[in-house]
């Protein structure tokens, strides 16, 4: 589903693409790995991951993901920091899932993905460079 198809199907929602200038408010898309890399990580995801038509189903800790050479890298993007590498699949019609982490979260979507995200400063200002003579903040 297109963007455009889910603000015309919920009007009270702000819907943004990950490549909208609007999103750097509340993340920001890594363009750290090559298409092929990431690809081989999806492509795992895909052959391991038996999605149930009749539920959803989540798994915090996937050991044979966790275990690739990409997710490595990515663990890198949050400061090499201990990281998991989970999933959730099967069929959703609702966003009312909630989650708490006291860190960052780097989502790889499988298939197309709509998610709740809380406006976040600081992934616009990592996104764009500081301003000459500017304050910058360091997280």
């Amino acid at each position: 589903m297109t963007a455009a198809k889910l603000t015309a199907a919920n009007p009270g929602l702000k819907v943004f693409e990950a490549g909208d200038e609007a999103f750097l408010d509340y993340g920001r898309p890594l363009d750290i790995l090559g298409a092929a890399d990431l690809d081989s990580l999806v492509e795992l995801a895909d052959r391991i991951i038996a999605v149930d038509p009749q539920g959803n189903r989540y798994v915090a800790s996937e050991p044979e993901l966790e275990a690739h050479p990409v997710s490595r890298l990515l663990a890198a993007v949050l400061g090499c920091q201990d990281t998991q590498v989970g999933w959730c699949a099967g069929p959703n019609s609702l966003l009312n899932g909630l989650e708490y982490h006291k860190s960052s979260e780097l989502l790889v979507a499988v298939t197309d993905l709509a998610s709740r995200a809380p406006q976040n400063w600081y992934a616009r200002q990592a996104a764009q460079p500081p301003a000459a003579g500017k304050p910058t903040v360091q997280g």
